[in-house]
């Protein structure tokens, strides 16, 4: 059953599990930057 959701809400699932996990990644990295001071993170974020 679990596998059927998941093939229904397959899109939907991945968009909202990145945003999700992006928004989470960037926060730690960020928080992350901030008490380190390091500068990798903005180089990453400009592409």
């Amino acid at each position: 059953m679990k596998t059927v959701l998941k093939a229904d809400l397959g899109f939907e699932s991945a968009f909202e599990a990145l945003k999700v996990i992006l928004s989470l990644k960037k926060g730690f990295e960020v928080d992350f930057e901030g008490q380190t001071g390091k500068s990798e993170i903005p180089d990453f974020s400009k592409g």
